[in-house]
């Protein structure tokens, strides 16, 4: 790669749900922590479980353990790969201080939206399947990205390619019409401001303008009554 510094993504999370198969979940009494692991540059992706440090003294998640489960992964994936320049981004601040490593930086979710996309689909798959439990009678045969969510939810431990991926496929399609991920910076996302001229938009606008204009006036012309009115009553609150 050269001198290119490689970018590196990471994510965490920590449940307790159970996937029987891709089609049925549950909630189960141990909580599983989940790591993602992915770096474009390298077509690399990496799923890890983890149950260590992921219950609380108190019994809850332990969600910021996991999120620093998930950088201490990614740094191990860097150092098998014998990867010289690269950043480790995460979304979570105080895991991120704590790694004291210059390598690893803060992100924002916005800005990690993809990677962060395909994490959230292998994890929201359990949940969906829940949530829809009673509602639906007989679920559509599964097609390739339900299945790879499945496998990979299960997985103690799995590295694949990203290319080869058809979650992560479905995601960078659904990305693209996301414009952080598209690579435009914080500070220069599109306004809703005035649309140049010939637009759709301003199209729009004009023919609603137009539309305006047309029922203010009667065939020849002239005000209708609804605007006569409307200028009476503006003519009083003025005093003219």
């Amino acid at each position: 790669m050269g001198g290119e510094i490689i970018e590196v993504f990471c994510d965490g999370s920590v449940t307790n749900a159970v996937m029987v198969d891709p089609f049925t979940s549950h909630l189960g009494n141990q909580y599983v922590g989940r790591a993602m692991v992915a770096i474009p540059a390298l077509d690399f992706g990496l799923m890890a479980q983890t149950r260590d440090g992921v219950v609380t003294e108190r019994g809850t998640p332990a969600s910021t353990e996991v999120e620093a489960f998930a950088i201490r992964t990614a740094l191990k994936v860097c150092a098998a790969l014998g990867l010289a320049s690269y950043i480790v981004f995460s979304d979570c601040q105080g895991p991120v201080e704590a790694a004291g490593n210059d390598r690893v930086k803060w992100r924002s979710r916005e800005q990690m939206y993809l990677p962060n996309s395909f994490f959230d689909r292998v994890l929201g798959r359990a949940g969906y399947l829940r949530k829809t439990s009673q509602t639906v009678g007989k679920r559509r045969p599964a097609e390739p990205h339900p299945i790879e969510a499945y496998e990979l939810f299960q997985a103690e431990r799995r590295e694949f390619k990203l290319s080869a991926s058809a979650l992560w496929a479905r995601v960078a399609k659904d990305a693209r019409r996301h414009e952080r991920a598209l690579g435009v910076s914080p500070g220069k996302v599109r306004s809703r401001g005035p649309s140049p001229p010939g637009t759709a938009r301003s199209r729009r606008r004009g023919g609603r303008s137009r539309n305006l204009q047309r029922r203010a006036t009667d065939r020849r012309g002239q005000l209708s009554p609804q605007a006569r009115r409307g200028a009476a009553a503006r003519g009083a609150r003025t005093g003219t």
